[in-house]
Parts: C-alpha cells; sequence; structure tokens
C-alpha cells in the first residue's frame, strides 16, 4: 500500500480533505474498497454513539455483521476496533431496536455532487431559493465542532412532486437537507407513510411553510440551525 494512500485514508476518515480532495480520493476507490470504507465510518461513529449517547447508537446493524471484505491494499489493523464495534452494535441491537437506514442515505460526497444544479456558495443557494419562491435562506456557517461546507441544491422527485434539496458536507461525510411543503404528499410520504424514507431522516425542524429533514450517514443534524424561515 502506498503511504499517500494511507494518509489519504485516514484524512478522510478523520474529516481533513476539502470537498474537491473528497471527491477524488472517493472516485480512486474500487466498489470493494468504497464499500468498505463506508463500513469503517460507520464502526467508528458507532463506537463513538455507543461512548456518548447510549441507545442512539444508530449504526445497522447488518453492515456490522456482513461487512465487505478489506481489500488488501488497505491492510490495516484494525481487528481489535471492529471486534469491539461489531459486539456492541450486536448488544444494542438487543437492548434497543431501531430501524435501519434507508437506501436513500446519500453515501458519497461524489454521489451529491453529481446531483446538484447550482454552484456551492452561500449566494448561490439563496438565489435558488427566491427563484423558486421558497420563503427560506441560509446563514453562514459559524465554527463549531461540525465543520461544513456547501455541495449545492438540486431537485428531486417524491411522492410525484418536485421536492429542492440542499447538499452539503458535514465534517467531510455527505448529507442532504429536503425542503418539504407543509402539508405536501412529499412530506407525508417521507415523514410518515413509508417506512424506508422514515428511517433514512436523521432529524427535521419546521421552518415558516415547509419541513426541513435531513439525511446524512453522519451526525448533521446541526445543519437546520442554518436554515431560517425569511
Amino acid at each position: 500500500m502506498k503511504k499517500e494512500d494511507d494518509r489519504n485514508w485516514s484524512a478522510y476518515m478523520d474529516g481533513e480533505l476539502s470537498v474537491s480532495e473528497i471527491e477524488e480520493f472517493e472516485t480512486q476507490l474500487s466498489d470493494a474498497e468504497l464499500q468498505h470504507l463506508k463500513n469503517e465510518q460507520k464502526l467508528e461513529e458507532g463506537i463513538g454513539a455507543i461512548l456518548n449517547d447510549g441507545p442512539s447508537c444508530t449504526i445497522n446493524i447488518l453492515d456490522c455483521i456482513n461487512e465487505a471484505p478489506k481489500p488488501k491494499k488497505f491492510n490495516r489493523s484494525l481487528t481489535a476496533i471492529i471486534t469491539f464495534a461489531a459486539a456492541a452494535c450486536i448488544a444494542l441491537v438487543f437492548m434497543y431496536p431501531r430501524g435501519a437506514s434507508g437506501p436513500k442515505v446519500p453515501q458519497t460526497v461524489a454521489e451529491l455532487k453529481k446531483l446538484s444544479i447550482t454552484g456551492n456558495s452561500l449566494d448561490d443557494i439563496n438565489k435558488y431559493l427566491n427563484e423558486r419562491n421558497i420563503d427560506l435562506e441560509l446563514t453562514k456557517f459559524m465554527p463549531e465542532h461540525h465543520e461544513k461546507t456547501i455541495i449545492g441544491a438540486g431537485v428531486e422527485i417524491i411522492g410525484g412532486e418536485e421536492v429542492v434539496t440542499l447538499m452539503f458536507t458535514c465534517c467531510g461525510r455527505p448529507a442532504k437537507v429536503y425542503v418539504l411543503p407543509r402539508g405536501s404528499s412529499a412530506e407525508k410520504l417521507i415523514l410518515e407513510d413509508d417506512k424506508e424514507w422514515k428511517s433514512s431522516i436523521q432529524a427535521q425542524a419546521k421552518k415558516g411553510d415547509y419541513r426541513l429533514a435531513v439525511s446524512s450517514p453522519h451526525n448533521s443534524e446541526s445543519l437546520l440551525a442554518y436554515i431560517n424561515h425569511t
């Protein structure tokens, strides 16, 4: 394994890469390596949740048990961490059953960038919201533990309706915020009716005529505090 690959892997796990560096690194990985990277992120975040929050650990037990074989290229000694995290997840599943994350949770920054149709600045996001007559605005991120960057905005068809999505990174992980008109079919589908959708939503908040719902493999709930009613 090249030392540069090892450094990039560690920097990615620690959230130290820029958005462009994250995208470049992800595109260089094979499918098996990318799957292993995701599993390793879940294991490390699961350990933190176990130590800090107890039953709030949301790691999927199936991912723990069915972890993809580690590519030889990244032969790092994580046996102790993996063993501990898998055992802790098994214990938590029996103590605190929770729904597994749905398939709609964004997994890579590159995945989100493909969905963006705007620029990646505060002005770009607010201009886009204004053009669509959405009375919300994104405010400047304040320095905090969860470092955030803007990827852009786009539109998805959910429940037969157009839904604006705002896309970010939080601590180097992908995060998506759905802007759901209150009372819409999309809001009902995502937050009430569909089991997979409901399990993929990490947090939600009412803002004006909209309900914001955040989806991410990382704890990105704090994003909601920066999107406000105008």
